[in-house]
């Protein structure tokens, strides 16, 4: 017949001090099934390299000591083999036990005691057998209401981070186990708590950055993404201002969402928008700064002065065909040059157009739907 044994040591966990001072009673019970006889024999305990004194059963039940200092810091395995009777066979290790010496703590170490819904959560699990003990090993299992991550301890420690939406509002407790499968017996525990509320409807704002060249009229757009948390759900109306430029800077950049603002949000998707930056090259003359000039006044009169001359000076006082030609040659000259400025015009430019000064620029994106109101920026560069 078969004979079943349990073995139940008087406490599972020892200090250190415990263990050093005062000896463990072990509680050896055997059973031979329903309507069966009771074992008789003997049985021995063993753990580690001790082993105990051979101990008869009486009506199946026997108690054993373990003198202090007889368990090691950390598991110690304890198992009972017996030696049979006249009603079952010996059985070499028939049942089995355990008790660790200096108790695992576990702490729980959340990052923060409250978050939203919408944030990501690590927490921080340590176990510990306090000083001058073996740091457990194996793995620790943290719960929280339907959420469950097992993890293993790395130098006596891990941090899981519970994703974000995963908590329910509401005070939440955290409770890690110390896994079997290390050298400290699994089952030792901790607990934090942690303060979880429901994120309130919000968006968040950002937009791609645009280097061009002064006047580019490719490449100078960005995309604005609207990403909604919370619940969010609604239209949101964009608008952009150049917020910082360089030292001194000449006409700056104008900007336009066309058709694209206002973006609509209908669920957890992200919306989008087109932001178009415009620049100026530097060069040229505008038609303002233009000037147009005729032919001056002296040209005519020294015309009309030769035409004089040609007419009024006597020809008594000098040789009239000697007068005469200075004086057509005169009229002929200066009728040239008259003839030259009336059909010709000179232009000038006052000011060559300015363009806008290259740099860094800074551009705010504010969003705004109803009382939600969000900030983003762009980086311009301008070369």
């Amino acid at each position: 017949m078969g004979t079943y044994v349990s073995v139940t040591p008087s406490a599972s966990y020892l200090t250190p001090t415990q263990s050093q001072s005062q000896p463990l009673q072990v509680a050896i019970a055997a059973y031979g099934g329903p309507s069966n006889p009771k074992p008789t024999g003997t049985v021995t305990l063993t753990t580690g390299s001790y082993t105990s004194s051979v101990t008869a059963l009486a009506g199946g039940n026997a108690t054993l000591s373990i003198p202090p200092g007889t368990l090691a810091t950390g598991f110690n395995a304890l198992t009972v083999s017996y030696s049979g009777d006249s009603n079952y066979a010996a059985v070499g290790v028939v049942g089995s036990s355990a008790v660790i010496v200096g108790p695992v703590t576990i702490t729980v170490a959340p990052s923060l005691s409250s978050i939203n819904s919408t944030q990501a959560l690590p927490v921080t699990i340590t176990a510990s057998a306090g000083g001058g003990n073996a740091t457990p090993t194996g793995s620790v299992l943290l719960i929280s209401g339907t959420y469950e991550a097992l993890a293993p301890l790395v130098g006596g420690s891990v941090t899981i981070t519970i994703p974000p939406g995963a908590l329910p509002p509401g005070v939440d407790i955290l409770t890690a186990e110390l896994e079997g499968g290390g050298n400290y017996l699994g089952g030792a525990s901790g607990q934090a708590t942690v303060n979880v509320t429901a994120a309130s409807p919000s968006i968040t704002i950002t937009g791609t950055a645009v280097t061009v060249t002064a006047g580019a009229t490719t490449g100078n757009t960005s995309t604005i993404t609207v990403t909604p948390a919370g619940g969010f759900t609604g239209s949101v109306a964009l608008t952009a201002t150049v917020a910082s430029s360089p030292n001194g800077a000449q006409v700056p950049p104008t900007l336009s969402f066309g058709s694209t603002s206002p973006v609509t949000i209908t669920g957890t998707a992200a919306g989008t928008a087109t932001l178009t930056i415009s620049t100026t090259a530097a060069g040229g003359c505008p038609s303002a700064n233009l000037i147009h000039h005729g032919v001056p006044w002296y040209p005519a009169g020294g015309a009309a002065l030769a035409c004089i001359l040609l007419v009024g000076i006597p020809g008594r006082r000098r040789s009239w065909r000697r007068a005469l030609g200075l004086l057509t040659l005169l009229a002929a000259l200066t009728c040239g040059v008259l003839a030259c400025g009336v059909s010709g015009q000179t232009v000038h430019c006052l000011a060559i157009a300015q363009g806008t000064t290259p740099g860094i620029y800074t551009v705010t994106v504010v969003g705004t739907s109803g009382s939600t109101t969000t900030t983003g920026t762009v980086t311009l560069t301008v070369k």
